[in-house]
Formats: C-alpha cells, sequence, structure tokens
C-alpha cells in the first residue's frame, strides 16, 4: 500500500508530482478501505486501513513513518468502508469518531481521545518502555466469541513528536445494526453541528444514523434509524456500491447497474429527485424513433433503453428490455414498437405498454389520438423466462401513479418494461446485425458465420414477421452490417470476409 507526497511549488511554479514516500506491507491480507484524519488536539495524521482480516489497523506517524498503533477487532467480515468524523462528542475536550462498516451488515462506532495528564517529554531511553506499555495494552475478546460481541475496552497508543509524547485511547462507541447486508460504503454529514452518518448496503438501501440523548439527565447516548431510503428487502440488481453526501441536503447512492438515486431534504421531509441514469457497458446499438423525437439504445449490459427530452435535457424514459443476454441492436419499427436482437438466435419485437403512451404524452413528448386505454399498461418477466409477458389483469397492473415527471431509477428497473409481441427465428447462430427499412416494411438481419451456409441476410415482413423472399447469399463468413438505400430497392450488406454486396429488389417482389 504505497504512501506518497503532495505536490510542492519550486521556482514560483507547482510540481504536480507525487514522490512515493513510503509502502505498508500487509503480508497475505489485502486493504479494502482507508481512511486519514488529524489527532485530536494535534496536527499529527492517524491513518485507518481495512483488510481482509475482518480487523482496523491504526497507524500513526513516528519520525516520518507511519507505524502500527493499534489493531481493532469486532467484525465478523470483511471491513469495506471507514470514515472519520470530528466532533465534540466530550464536553471541553477534542474527540475524533471512526466509523467501519462492514460485509457482515453492521456497521461500528470508535471513538478517539486524548488521554489527559499523561504528555511527556520524549526521550530514546522511553522507546522501549513505549512499546512494553504499549503491547500490554493490547488484548484479545475473551474467549472464542468476536463479532456482534460488545468490547468496551481501552486501546492506548502513544504519538511521539519532536517536542513531547502524548497518549491516545480507542474505545468502541456504538453497534449499528439495520441493513440486511454488507455495508458498501459510509459518509458524515458535511455538517460540524448534526453528526449524521450515511450508509449504503447491497441489500439496496440507504440509512441515516443519528444519535438521541436518553436517561433522566441525557448523559448518554443511542444511536438509531433516524431515515431509510431505496428498496425494502431483497438484493435486485446488486443493491448500492456507494453513497456520498452532495451537500448538507443532498445525498446520492449509486448501484451496479450503470444509475443513481439522489434524494434532497425539502419542505422538512426527504424526498427522491431526478438522478442521472444510464448503460453500464458498451452500446452497441442505437436508432431514433420516426419523427426523431426519441431514442432507443442497446447495450451488452443486457439491457435496452429508450431515452427523451425533458426540459433543457435527455433522461431515460423507459427500460423496456431487461435480458438475459448482451443485446447487439435494437431499430423502431414504428414510434410504439422495435425489434430487437441479443447475443441469441431471436429477434424480438415489442410493443409499447399504456403506461409509456401516457408518459411521452404528459411530458409533451407525442401528442396522440392514442391514449394508452387500449394497450396493457404494464409488463413483467416471469421467473425464469427471457420473455416480458403483457399484464392483463387490472389488480396486478402496478402502474406508477404519477405521469407528469420522467421515472426513477427504481421505476426504470421495475415498472418500464414493455410487453414482447414477436420472436422471429431462422438463423442457426447468434445474431450479429439488425435493420429496419426506410418504409418500415422490411427488417433484415444476419447472424455469426464460418460458412457460406449461414453467412446470409434475412428479410421479415414487419406485418406478418414472415420470411420475406429467400436469403441472400453470397458472402462466405458473417455479415456484420446491413444497410437500405432510400427508396428500399437495394440492400447493402458488408462482412468480415472483406467483401461487400449489393442486393437489389425484382419488381415482382
Amino acid at each position: 500500500m504505497p504512501l506518497k507526497d503532495a505536490p510542492t511549488a519550486q521556482n514560483g511554479r507547482t510540481d504536480n508530482s507525487f514522490n512515493l514516500t513510503q509502502e505498508l506491507k500487509t503480508g497475505k491480507r489485502f486493504p479494502l478501505s482507508m481512511a486519514i484524519a488529524s489527532l485530536p488536539d494535534s496536527s499529527e495524521p492517524l491513518l485507518a486501513v481495512g483488510l481482509t482480516d475482518t480487523r482496523i489497523r491504526l497507524y500513526v506517524r513516528q519520525e516520518k513513518q507511519f507505524v502500527e498503533a493499534v489493531s481493532l477487532s469486532g467484525h465478523e467480515d470483511w471491513v469495506k468502508a471507514l470514515a472519520f468524523n470530528t466532533a465534540n462528542s466530550v464536553v471541553g475536550q477534542a474527540s475524533l469518531m471512526l466509523s467501519s462498516g462492514s460485509q457482515d451488515g453492521t456497521i461500528r462506532l470508535w471513538e478517539i481521545l486524548p488521554v489527559a495528564g499523561r504528555e511527556e517529554k520524549s526521550s530514546k531511553d522511553l522507546e522501549d518502555q513505549l512499546l512494553d506499555d504499549f503491547e500490554a495494552s493490547l488484548g484479545e475478546l475473551a474467549g472464542d466469541e468476536a463479532g456482534r460481541q460488545i468490547s468496551t475496552k481501552q486501546h492506548l497508543f502513544r504519538v511521539s513528536t519532536d517536542e513531547s509524547v502524548r497518549q491516545y485511547q480507542v474505545t468502541f462507541d456504538a453497534l449499528l445494526i439495520g441493513h440486511d447486508a454488507g455495508v458498501t460504503d459510509i459518509a458524515w454529514k458535511p455538517s460540524g453541528c448534526d453528526h449524521i452518518l450515511l450508509s449504503s448496503s447491497v441489500d439496496s438501501s440507504v440509512i441515516l444514523w443519528s444519535p438521541s440523548s436518553i436517561g433522566p439527565n441525557k448523559e448518554s447516548q443511542i444511536w438509531t434509524n433516524h431515515h431509510r431510503f431505496g428498496d425494502v428487502g431483497g438484493q435486485r440488481l446488486g443493491g448500492f456500491v456507494g453513497a456520498l453526501w452532495v451537500n448538507e441536503h443532498e445525498i446520492i447512492a449509486w448501484g451496479w447497474n450503470g444509475g443513481t438515486r439522489r434524494w434532497g431534504f425539502i419542505d422538512d421531509q426527504w424526498s427522491e429527485l431526478q438522478a442521472v441514469t444510464g448503460h453500464a457497458s458498451p452500446v452497441h446499438g442505437i436508432d431514433w424513433e420516426p419523427s426523431g423525437r426519441y431514442l432507443v439504445s442497446a447495450s451488452i449490459d443486457q439491457t435496452v433503453r429508450i431515452h427523451g427530452p425533458h426540459g433543457p435535457r435527455w433522461l431515460e424514459l423507459a427500460r423496456p428490455q431487461t435480458h438475459g443476454y448482451d443485446c447487439i441492436q435494437a431499430a423502431f419499427l414504428s414510434d410504439l414498437r422495435f425489434a430487437s436482437i441479443s447475443d441469441e438466435k431471436v429477434t424480438r419485437v415489442f410493443d409499447a405498454p399504456g403506461a409509456f403512451v401516457q408518459l411521452t404524452n404528459g411530458l409533451g413528448i407525442r401528442v396522440d389520438e392514442d391514449d394508452g386505454q387500449n394497450r396493457p399498461m404494464v409488463a413483467n418477466v416471469p421467473p425464469l423466462g427471457l420473455s416480458n409477458k403483457a399484464i392483463i389483469d387490472d389488480a396486478d397492473q402496478q402502474v406508477n401513479p404519477s405521469l407528469s415527471r420522467p421515472p426513477f431509477e427504481a421505476e426504470l428497473a421495475a415498472t418500464t418494461l414493455w410487453p414482447e409481441i414477436e420472436k422471429i427465428f431462422g438463423h442457426g447462430y447468434e445474431s450479429i446485425s439488425l435493420s429496419v427499412s426506410r418504409s418500415k416494411a422490411l427488417i433484415a438481419t444476419s447472424c455469426k458465420a464460418t460458412t457460406a451456409k449461414h453467412a446470409v441476410v434475412r428479410l421479415y415482413d414487419t406485418q406478418t414477421f414472415k420470411p420475406f423472399g429467400s436469403p441472400l447469399h453470397g458472402h462466405t463468413l458473417t455479415v456484420t452490417k446491413t444497410a437500405f438505400n432510400k427508396d428500399d430497392r437495394l440492400i447493402l450488406a458488408v462482412g468480415k470476409d472483406r467483401t461487400w454486396h449489393l442486393f437489389g429488389r425484382h419488381d415482382s417482389q
């Protein structure tokens, strides 16, 4: 784990390079988290490192080198997040609070305080005695049980400077239990008055923790779940990877699926706000709606998404396909219908649900006589299935009640699927290209091929979804791209055999 010096100013110019000053060896243990802060009533740094052995190591600087001072035990699994918070938790005496989040689903708070009356003049003769005192102060929890067992043991360590030796103590302060799965990130509120801790987890939840005073004289504090965001129960889409405070009144969290969620404290309550969403992997295909009002994109993150304008910004309006294969291409057949191909042999056709029609009408993107009442409102994917099925039963239709705004990330992932109305078969291997004629009457597809037998372009009628004419032969390897000319009488195909072929339509067709 390398440590580097900050940039310095030389000859009136800033040197932006960093120099390696020390490397901390952790052996077979891997560092997963790290935080650094100044010790209470001191400018000396304190470095906290979480390793894969479930312990937290605290390092202090001695003679310009960091050395291990304390090893804190308690967590049952890897420590994934660390954060310091400077607060006046003891009247008249500065303190430092360290929070640690673990894969065991718990958060622990550790208080670091200077020990009064133990300041001594430094001397090399004290080194052996300091080492003995430090080793004597370390200990393990009694018995074989650790983890969530509570220990109020004081861990002592000393910091030597050129002028004195100061002693500090680390004590366990609180255990926060509320997440159903591993904690991925923690962050203190950026304010010196409110001691509020933000935590995210793979259980798809974000929690705000705050202390409350208890006792006759309110001399004690207990940390409670102040507010909970996200989804309750489950680990859909891997939960949240991290979270942070944007400012004192706004937080943001992000997950594995390329989207973020944002909440703001407005009118004395927390409300979800619009956040940035998008693909989590490379996009392989994109196409405009015939009138150019919105667009569809296909990505190897196994989703197809529709993006449209909302005021001065473009936002994600729907996630019509969440697939089990990498999505390769999508193309509109009409303003409310598109076809897509994935890393499979099938071409799938989707039709817009009533919820999407009402949303785009409500946002002013499209104004149409079709109000969506005659369409299935929503769709879902049955367990162990790959096809979106329309929900017909009114009792099961979970429609977003607010159609005056674009959907949030959770709504995009759960309620904006489009029903699949057709599957088109024909190719013997995984699809590789898809194109639609200018008149939207024909679909052209090709697949992976190593022989001339499969290196063909197949055409399908968009009304019946049946083959149109015979397959177009000519290539000997995979056809990678096809395109129609302006009047749809010519089809151009290019392939991995380093050739291009031009196919013409007979008048009889």
